[in-house]
């Protein structure tokens, strides 16, 4: 959605972390998209990157890695990155959403409870 009208305005991605997995499709497109984050302005804003298990994928099996891909797409940005992690298509799927923001719902993990915070 960021190469199109109805983008996310930049301003929501200051500080976030980003969540992202790829199920299927070829190792080039993950590089575009990520390309497509970076050219957008969005990898300058946020704090954090979680990468899914890579699923189904053409071109991983040899260079460049997955691990080469983010790190071309990050360039000389530090921010950290936590990869080969069970979200999206990979682990066992669980409703919940991840948010910091004062005031919102929260779903614990490893509990069905929502608490207010």
């Amino acid at each position: 959605m960021q190469a199109t009208p109805v983008a996310v305005p930049l301003d929501r991605y200051d500080g976030a972390v980003l969540f992202w997995e790829e199920l299927g499709g070829e190792a080039s497109y993950v590089w575009t998209y990520l390309q497509v984050l970076r050219h957008a302005g969005i990898l300058d804003r946020i704090s954090g990157m979680v990468v899914g298990v890579p699923r189904d994928i053409a071109g991983l099996d040899a260079s460049p890695t997955l691990a080469d891909i983010v790190l071309d797409a990050l360039g000389n940005r530090d921010i950290p990155v936590l990869g080969n992690v069970d979200v999206g298509h990979a682990g066992p799927r669980r409703a919940g959403r991840a948010s910091a923001r004062r005031g919102r719902r929260h779903l614990r993990a490893g509990s069905r409870s929502r608490s207010r915070r």
